[in-house]
C-alpha cells in the first residue's frame, strides 16, 4: 500500500531468512549503524580505505551467538533520547583513528527529526543531513539526506528524496527474520528540488543474525549482530552497500564494516571497504 507522512508503516518482514548479502560471511564482521551517520544507510559515495573483504572493528572477540534471543528494536538503532553522538572513522587495516565525526539530532516535530553532521576537524562530512521519521507503528523511516552524488553520475552534494520514505528498521525484529522495504527516489540539487540530477529506485534489507561480545573502555557489552543492505538503482549505474553492524541494546550502534560497490553498466566502477566505530567506545 502507499502511505504518506500519516502511515502505519511500510515493508515487510519475510520471515525466516536465507538471503545472504554479496560478501563473505566471517566470524567477525563489523559495522556502525545509529542516528547521525551516513552508515545508517551506507550511501556514501566518497572513495576511502581500500577494497576487499569486511574489516574487524576493536574489541570484537568471541564467536558469534547465531539465532537465540537476539532482537533489534526501533530504539537500539535510534535511541530515543541521544542528542548527540560520536563516530571514530578507522583506517580498515591499521584501526588507527582518522577522523571524528559529530552528530547532532533537532527535533522538527513529535515524530520526526533531523541529524546534522560535520568533521570536529572542519572537514565535510559524508552526509550532512538525513531527515527521520517514526511511523505510528513505531518503524522509522528515512524521508531524505543530503550526500555526495555517486562520482558516476556527478561530482559535489545533493538532496536524496524518498518517496514515500524508507523503512530503515521495523519496530522489532528477531533473529532470523529478514526485513525489506523499497521505494522511489529523486536525486536534486540541494537548493532547488525541481532541479532533477536523476531518478531511481532505493532498497532496504535488514536481518538480525545474533549476539557477539564487543569490548569497549566500559566493559563487554553483547552486541546485537546484524547485516543490512542498501541499495541504489539509477539507471545504468546500481550502488549496493553491504554491512554488517553491532548495536548496544538501548544505546545505538557501536562499530559498522560497510563494502560498497558502484557499477555502471554492470562493470564495477568503484570498489570501498570503510570501517567506523562509536568514538566513546575506543575511549575517544
Amino acid at each position: 500500500m502507499t502511505l504518506g507522512s500519516d502511515r502505519v508503516g511500510r515493508g515487510k518482514i519475510v520471515g525466516v531468512s536465507t538471503w545472504r548479502m554479496g560478501m563473505r560471511d566471517r566470524a567477525q564482521p563489523a559495522w556502525i549503524h545509529g542516528f547521525g551517520i551516513a552508515a545508517c544507510i551506507g550511501v556514501v559515495f566518497v572513495i576511502s580505505g581500500c577494497a576487499g573483504t569486511p574489516a574487524t572493528p576493536a574489541g570484537a572477540r568471541g564467536e558469534v551467538e547465531e539465532g537465540g534471543d537476539a532482537v533489534l528494536v526501533a530504539g537500539d538503532m535510534f535511541p530515543p533520547d541521544e542528542r548527540q553522538r560520536r563516530t571514530a572513522r578507522l583506517d580498515p587495516k591499521t584501526r588507527e583513528v582518522l577522523a571524528i565525526e559529530s552528530s547532532t539530532r533537532e527535533i522538527l516535530g513529535d515524530d520526526s527529526w533531523v541529524v546534522h553532521a560535520s568533521l570536529e576537524d572542519g572537514g565535510q562530512a559524508d552526509a550532512g543531513e538525513m531527515v527521520f521519521r517514526r511511523n505510528p507503528d513505531g518503524s522509522v523511516s528515512l524521508a531524505s539526506l543530503i550526500a555526495d552524488t555517486p562520482q558516476a553520475l556527478s561530482d559535489g552534494q545533493a538532496r536524496y528524496i524518498f518517496e514515500p520514505p524508507l523503512v530503515m528498521t521495523p519496530a522489532r525484529l528477531a533473529a532470523g527474520e529478514r526485513f525489506e522495504d523499497s521505494c522511489d527516489m529523486r536525486i536534486v540539487a540541494i537548493d532547488d528540488e525541481t532541479d532533477v540530477i536523476r531518478t531511481g529506485g532505493a532498497t532496504r534489507l535488514l536481518e538480525v543474525v545474533g549476539r557477539q561480545t564487543l569490548e569497549t573502555v566500559t566493559g563487554d557489552v553483547r552486541a546485537i549482530r546484524v547485516r543490512a543492505r542498501f541499495r541504489l538503482t539509477l539507471g545504468a549505474t546500481v550502488v549496493t552497500s553491504d554491512s554488517v553492524v553491532w548495536f548496544e541494546p538501548g544505546g545505538g550502534a557501536l562499530a559498522e564494516s560497510t563494502r560498497r560497490v558502484v557499477r555502471v553498466l554492470g562493470v564495477p566502477v568503484q570498489d570501498v571497504r570503510e570501517l567506523t566505530q562509536e568514538a566513546s567506545s575506543l575511549g575517544e
